[in-house]
Order: structure tokens, then C-alpha cells, then sequence
């Protein structure tokens, strides 16, 4: 016993029919009419919906695109954490060490447990936390988390007039990734001095971020 005849493709769109006992089968969506015997019919291949996610991001740089919003992931900071780190430790080392000592004045103590206690944080931010920017159809938000180090940075959809990298002047192989605004540059990203990829994950922040405003309809 044969089995039930299996449905066709339809050859423009890529709509399956059902099997028909009339030599033409018709689409119902693009009403294209086609014999399915005369050859075998390939289901035509769809573009992509998105070309920059076929590309690979540097390394250390992630991209998510949900529905309605895209964020780019990125930490760079570990290696110089390590050395916050150490100084911190040995701060905290001179201070306990110091803690028995006549003749030390409490100013000098204070500071010196003041930079035990910032170098410590700032070694703990650059190893843990991470940058993330998020675009919407509302806005560009660039946060740290889950320990702050900078100010987080915030643009409205509707100012942002254009998207640019530039190297900074300070720092030849520091590069920016900035939104042009009627109320002047605002950076969104930066990725610094001894960062292999810097001049890369900038270009590509700006390309994904350019990719999500063409298509995210503001707001």
C-alpha cells in the first residue's frame, strides 16, 4: 500500500502545499502555479536576517540580539585589575604593618588606608564586572556591572544623529566609539591602550550599534 502523497514547495516562495489530484499545484500565498511532478522542486534559501551576525566578533566581545533590543558584552580590564590588585595588597600591607608604629600620624594612616581600600575596588571592578551597551527603540545605554567603575551613560534614540570611531589623542591606541548629538559627543564605548583588538571591537561596536538603529525604529 502506497503511502500519502507528500506536499509540494512552492519554487518563488517556499510555501508547502498540500497534495492535489490536479497536474498544477497552486500556491496560496504567491499563487504561483507549477507542475510538482516536471522536477524535483528545492525550497529556495532565505537571506539572513542579519549579515553582521555571520560575522565573528573579536574576541572578548559578545553580541545578543533579542527582539526589540541589542547588547554588546565586553571586559578588557582583568589584566590591569591584576596589578590593582597587587598594590592594593601591598597598601593594605604597609597599613597593618604601620598600625604599631609610634609616632605615625593619623593623616598619613588615613590615606594610606584610603588607597588600600580604592586600588582593592578598582582591582576587584577590572577583574569581575563587565561593560554592557544596550540599544532600544528608546535608547543607547552604556552600564557596569555588578561593580560600577564609571558613570553609566545614557542617549536618547532620538538625538543621535550619527555614529563615529575616533583614536583618542591621549592614548594613539585607545579608540572611542562616540554618538553624535545636537548636545555634543557622547562616548558609548572605549576600548584602551594595550588592547590587541581595540581599533576591531570599536569598528564593530559601531557597526552593531549602527545595525540595530537602522532597524529598531525609534521611539
Amino acid at each position: 500500500m502506497r503511502g500519502p502523497a507528500p506536499s509540494s514547495v512552492c519554487p518563488r516562495c517556499g510555501a508547502e502545499a498540500p497534495p492535489a489530484a490536479e497536474p498544477l499545484a497552486h500556491c496560496a500565498i504567491c499563487k504561483l502555479a507549477w507542475n510538482p511532478n516536471a522536477l524535483a522542486v528545492v525550497r529556495p534559501a532565505r537571506a539572513p536576517e542579519d549579515d553582521l551576525a555571520l560575522v565573528p566578533a573579536p574576541s572578548g566581545l559578545v553580541i545578543t540580539r533579542e527582539p526589540g533590543e541589542v547588547s554588546i558584552g565586553w571586559s578588557y580590564q582583568r589584566l590591569g585589575g591584576i596589578g590593582y590588585l597587587i598594590l592594593g595588597l601591598v597598601c593594605l600591607a604597609m597599613l597593618v604593618g604601620n598600625l604599631d608604629t609610634p609616632g605615625e600620624r593619623l593623616l598619613d594612616m588615613f590615606l594610606l588606608g584610603a588607597a588600600a581600600v580604592a586600588t582593592l575596588y578598582i582591582g576587584a571592578a577590572r577583574m569581575v564586572s563587565q561593560s554592557t551597551l544596550q540599544i532600544d527603540e528608546r535608547q543607547l545605554l552604556l552600564h557596569h556591572a555588578p561593580l560600577p567603575l564609571w558613570r553609566s551613560v545614557w542617549v536618547g534614540r532620538s538625538e543621535v544623529q550619527e555614529i563615529t570611531v575616533r583614536s583618542t589623542g591621549h592614548q594613539p591606541s585607545a579608540w572611542s566609539v562616540l554618538a553624535i548629538t545636537p548636545r555634543g559627543d557622547v562616548e558609548i564605548a572605549r576600548f584602551g591602550a594595550g588592547n590587541s583588538v581595540a581599533e576591531a571591537a570599536a569598528n564593530c561596536v559601531a557597526d552593531v550599534v549602527r545595525e540595530a538603529i537602522e532597524k529598531l525604529p525609534a521611539k
